[in-house]
């Protein structure tokens, strides 16, 4: 039988940008570092948030939906953690935002997220209700 080609076509946001890329391997690099320096905050599971704000779920898509994973990207890299905003690493930073993202049903794929925000700026969060 034929494949669909419109598979593609359907994982992408309607916010107008890419749908984001990011690799399985990355992701669960990315929940290792999220438990690490943010769940304290966030909470284990992203929505139980004691500090800070959810980062899955209804609140995370109405904050984030919508706009590009560069902002998310640039957002926790200038201010996360709190206590040394900048310290985790580039490349980290991408995972951490690769959970976040697949947490919030965006799809894995074969290309890892780049720690490169003119790159993430290109790649649209999906809004609430598309994932």
């Amino acid at each position: 039988g034929a494949s669909s080609p419109s598979s593609a076509a359907e994982s992408a946001p309607a916010g107008g940008g890419a749908a984001p890329a990011f690799t399985a391997e990355q992701a669960t690099r990315g929940r290792t570092a999220y438990l690490s320096n943010c769940s304290t905050c966030h909470g284990a599971n992203l929505i139980s948030a004691t500090y800070g704000t959810p980062l899955a779920g209804p609140y995370f898509a109405g904050k984030w939906g919508g706009h590009s994973v560069g902002e998310l990207y640039r957002y926790a890299q200038g201010k996360m953690p709190p206590s040394r905003p900048g310290s985790l690493g580039d490349d980290v930073y991408a995972d951490i935002v690769a959970f976040i993202l697949s947490s919030n049903g965006a799809a894995p794929g074969d290309t890892p997220l780049p720690a490169d925000p003119a790159a993430l700026d290109t790649m649209t969060i999906p809004a609430a209700g598309k994932n």
